[in-house]
């Protein structure tokens, strides 16, 4: 079994490399051996990982969870699956198995001795446990849910490393144990191969208690008077290797026990039954990619660079990784309470000293430029529009952006009933007019696709819009050309070259939501010089990404010479759990995007210095640039939202970058979303300027003071 580490994962996947990891330290295990407790009578547990099959004949009774990552699970007699994380799964006593995982998969096994269980339950010894996760369907999964239960709260438990808490383990084993047999215990079936079966076993104790010595399968069967073709015939048949492939995977588990110890290279071939050096260097290099030699001096240098420590605790692992949250998931509330109460950071004390008789640094006024009204539709709703009217009262925003005006529910664009295109712009005017009211320019975004252009592809039952590449573009481009001869005859041209316009939908929605993108830089280029051509003078606003490879938006306009009015960026302080080393879930429950918390604190400071090195690079550092959208999180149910904490981070984040960029829009001015559903809570971790109180008469918005009052401060010192 190897063991890997999340970072050297994400280095070998980029490689393209498919070899195994060696054993170091697995994203939270520290130790490379896998076996965690030496009494076999103690309920212990091990990880599976790699890119290696893990062949293996059990004692023990093993329940098996798969923390990340995919792979193939085959047990003899029973057939093959694929696995995934979150699967649980069982291998009974005496039951031989394969598991290959890929690269990143890992899977945690707990494992029951045979002693301990039998004493328990005797029945174990005529039943097998039919535990199959991925077999059944949702409706059948309320019995493995509480074996994800059992499994978490004995793993929490273990990890406290206390002597006592044998104790508590094996009362939460027995329970264990009790649900298998109630939920998924079968009469075993008549076993003709069972003095097979005991051959075998006895081989592998024979390996692993002489594997130092000159041994042969031919030595052993004539040893226990056995047929040596027979035995080889077993061999492959229940454990799935030969018996020199079997005899060279335990020397070289025990061989890399000894390396890290610091062992050379030689006293390890003599001590673990190997021919000559050569031999063992050979087999080393074949099974892990590298040579022993190789190996130790790398980990050496993790060591004196202080990657890995010196002194490896072999048996704890550190529960705090990201590796296991899902899995405490399942804990129990007693279990979780105790874990919560013991797992935690202390707070760190900072002194800092300042000359208030200095003046500091001019602060720009371009964290007015703009504020996100949200969805067109939303600035229908009497709650949105209140909160509108009091933050342009009290601050005064330049812009209010809008996405989504495209929505069928404005219905802008639909058909007759003979196919053609029509337009309705009732809706579209009390939007846009609300927001001249109070004294804002409109920034519209182009977005998303009216369904009446797009009859290929449907929205499904829970797209809140959909996101297409329309059947035939040019009749998009006369949906948007009706648009700005609209609004340009009903609001002047003076007036609407004063707006920002966003051509199409955001590019990262349309990588997530539209699998075809065929076309779709075209079709925004087409956009770009329709508005162009129709508004000249309106500022268009588009985002700036570019790739390595030269496929990103930005890469296009700029090689196609669309240079925009502004570019934009969109930063939430969430990034792909891939991005970070360890996750921080600050979410009451996961609702939208599987992303976490970034621990880097100047994590906006360093997205907007990033962006502004590739546009350098790419000669359009002279553009200005916008945030058309930011905030600390992307998720409506952050609850760090409805505390001081919210406050201080648009202050910070305002202050330490509102001379590096032209203009600011933070999301969103209210917690109206149509991404989710209402709470009826007022404080309920959304994001907007203002929360929601819900009465059943009426609706009114309340201000959330700890976001409000970050904007209403800096518009005071302003």
């Amino acid at each position: 079994m190897i063991v890997m580490r999340s970072e050297e994962l994400e280095e070998e996947t980029g490689r393209c490399s498919l070899r195994p990891i060696l054993p170091g330290s697995v994203a939270g295990f520290k130790g490379g051996e896998n076996r965690i407790m030496n009494e076999n009578q103690k309920i212990s547990f091990q990880i599976y990982g790699g890119k290696e099959k893990n062949s293996n004949w059990t004692e023990n009774l093993e329940i098996c969870y798969v923390l990340q990552g995919k792979g193939t699970l085959a047990i003899a007699g029973k057939g093959k699956w694929k696995i995934q994380e979150n699967d649980i799964f069982v291998l009974n006593m005496y039951e031989t198995y394969q598991m290959l995982l890929e690269l990143e998969g890992i899977v945690l096994s707990l494992s029951v001795p045979e002693s301990f269980a039998l004493n328990l339950y005797p029945e174990m010894g005529d039943r097998r446990i039919e535990c199959f996760s991925f077999l059944l369907g949702q409706e059948y999964q309320k019995h493995y849910e509480r074996i994800r239960e059992y499994m978490a709260d004995i793993f929490a438990v273990y990890c406290k490393n206390a002597p006592q808490e044998q104790l508590r383990m094996r009362g939460l084993a027995s329970g264990l144990l009790s649900e298998l047999l109630i939920s998924f215990g079968q009469q075993k079936p008549e076993n003709r191969g069972e003095s097979g079966r005991e051959q075998v076993l006895l081989l592998t104790g024979y390996v692993r208690e002489h594997y130092q010595e000159d041994i042969s399968l031919r030595k052993f069967a004539e040893e226990n008077y056995l047929s040596a073709s027979h035995l080889s015939h077993l061999m492959r048949k229940e454990v799935g290797v030969s018996f020199t492939e079997y005899l060279k995977m335990v020397r070289l588990q025990y061989a890399m026990r000894l390396l890290d110890q610091g062992k050379s290279v030689t006293e390890i071939s003599v001590s673990t039954g190997f021919v000559n050096t050569n031999a063992f260097i050979k087999a080393f290099r074949d099974t892990y990619g590298v040579t022993p030699g190789k190996y130790k001096k790398e980990r050496q240098k993790k060591i004196e660079e202080s990657i890995i420590p010196a002194e490896i605790d072999m048996d704890m692992p550190d529960v705090g990784s990201h590796l296991f949250d899902k899995l405490f998931t399942y804990l129990s509330k007693d279990t979780g309470e105790k874990r919560t109460e013991t797992n935690y950071h202390e707070s760190e004390l900072r002194q800092f000293r300042a000359d208030v008789r200095k003046a500091g640094n001019t602060m720009s006024g371009n964290w007015k430029f703009s504020i996100n009204g949200g969805y067109a539709k939303g600035l229908l709703t009497e709650c949105v529009q209140k909160a509108v009217h009091k933050v342009q009262e009290e601050i005064g925003f330049r812009y209010i952006r809008c996405k989504g005006i495209f929505d069928d529910e404005l219905q802008i664009c639909s058909r007759d009933m003979n196919g053609n295109l029509i337009f309705n712009y009732v809706f579209l005017d009390y939007i846009l007019d609300f927001i001249c009211s109070n004294h804002a320019c409109p920034w519209i975004e182009l977005s998303y696709m009216p369904s009446a252009l797009c009859r290929k592809k449907q929205k499904k039952k829970e797209e809140l819009w959909l996101i297409a590449m329309p059947d035939e573009p040019q009749e998009w481009l006369e949906v948007v050309r009706q648009l700005l001869l609209h609004i340009r005859e009903r609001y002047g041209e003076k007036e609407v070259s004063r707006w920002l316009i966003t051509p199409f939908a955001d590019v990262f929605l349309v990588n997530m939501h539209m699998e075809n993108q065929d076309g779709y830089f075209e079709l925004y280029g087409e956009t770009y010089q329709l508005i162009r051509n129709i508004m000249p003078r309106m500022k268009i606003a588009a985002r700036g990404t570019f790739e390595t490879e030269g496929e990103g938006l930005g890469n296009y306009m700029v090689g196609n010479h669309l240079l925009p009015d502004y570019w934009t960026m969109v930063k939430y302080n969430s990034v792909f759990p891939q991005e970070e080393e360890s996750e921080l879930e600050l979410i009451e429950y996961m609702e939208a995007y599987s992303m976490v918390t970034s621990r880097d604190t100047d994590y906006l400071k360093h997205q907007i210095q990033l962006q502004k090195r590739q546009l350098e690079e790419h000669g359009a550092g002279k553009t200005p640039l916008l945030l058309a959208e930011w905030n600390s999180t992307i998720w409506q149910r952050d609850l760090c939202n409805d505390t001081a904490y919210k406050s201080c981070y648009l202050l910070k984040n305002i202050l330490e970058n509102c001379n590096d960029i032209s203009g600011f829009s933070y999301w969103q001015i209210s917690d109206w979303s149509y991404e989710y559903a209402p709470s009826s809570h007022r404080y309920h971790g959304g994001f907007g300027l203002f929360t929601l109180f819900l009465t059943v008469i009426w609706t009114t918005n309340r201000c959330n003071p700890s976001i409000y009052t970050g904007y209403s401060d800096l518009n005071f010192r302003n």
